[in-house]
């Protein structure tokens, strides 16, 4: 058997620690828009178990938080669509098969089956480049979705 790099498996890794860190910020985003303590939130938001169903929940506490607000829900619409597509990215990298080349090579074959509509079976050119922009967005909406939350319009319309 032939193993992958380090650098790559590393990279699978940080892939799952930065998910990580954006599933504890969209918690962190509807603790704060319901209004809950710490302790509270996290009774919550452990109880949901998938990032599609915490990202439909803070899609609606956006949009009843901000009064409706148009600006604020295509902003929120925005990003959420977003994680939306770096969760299928990720789930690529982390639930998919990796095939190591035979000669020493940075780049790995992920190959892609899924049955949604249509049977899709397919392999990819991956390497650990490839997987670390895959992080860098990750961390990048992450900080976004922070930005977005800590702005000033959005909890003046949230005190009406």
């Amino acid at each position: 058997m032939v193993k992958l790099e380090t650098e790559y498996l590393k990279a699978i890794g940080e892939v799952s620690i930065a998910w990580s860190a954006l599933e504890f910020r969209v918690d962190k985003c509807i603790w704060c828009l319901l209004g809950a303590e710490l302790r509270g939130g996290l009774c919550v938001t452990a109880n949901i178990t998938s990032m599609p169903v915490r990202l439909r929940i803070l899609g609606s506490l956006v949009d009843e938080c901000g009064n409706h607000a148009e600006e604020l829900n295509k902003t929120a619409i925005t990003i959420i669509k977003r994680i939306e597509g770096l969760g299928r990215r990720r789930n690529n990298i982390i639930h998919g098969s990796h095939i190591a080349p035979i000669l020493p090579s940075p780049n790995v074959k992920r190959l892609t089956i899924r049955a949604t509509k249509k049977l899709v079976f397919e392999s990819e050119q991956m390497s650990a480049k490839k997987i670390n922009k895959l992080i860098e967005d990750i961390y990048n909406i992450e900080s976004r979705l922070g930005e977005f939350l800590m702005t000033p319009e959005f909890w003046t319309r949230q005190a009406n």
